[in-house]
């Protein structure tokens, strides 16, 4: 199975310091957000600015997803499908796929799925 995977994948290498690194910046992160979230603090970036950021909704569609509430998910934020390829992408220098046409395809989606996403929110605000 890995064999099969690692010929169109990039496995990420478990282990050495700068996986440590990155494993302990997500999980300081995931941390933060924990906090926040329980705390009940709004928004920085829509406190600061007045407007919703582009991942505006992503926290309460993870949770949804969690729960396997795909629909309701979606309906937070539509690019909740994206987190696994960044968490991915995280652990492999943003190499998704062996193929570099492949990644750039991808991270060109997944950044024009937020742009759209974050418009859309904008509008209907």
């Amino acid at each position: 199975m890995r064999n099969a995977l690692s010929r169109f994948l990039v496995l990420p290498e478990v282990g050495g310091r700068k996986f440590w690194v990155r494993l302990g910046i997500f999980a300081g992160y995931l941390g933060c957000l924990g906090v926040w979230i329980w705390l009940g603090l709004p928004c920085w970036v829509q406190a600061a600015f007045g407007i919703p950021c582009p991942g505006c909704g992503m926290s309460r569609a993870l949770f949804a997803l969690l729960r396997l509430d795909i629909p309701g998910a979606l309906g937070w934020h539509f690019m909740v499908w994206s987190l696994p390829f960044l968490l991915w992408g995280l652990f492999t220098d943003g190499r998704v796929f062996r193929n570099a046409r492949l990644n750039k395809l991808l991270w060109g989606l997944i950044g024009l799925g937020f742009l759209v996403q974050w418009v859309f929110h904008l509008v209907n605000w």
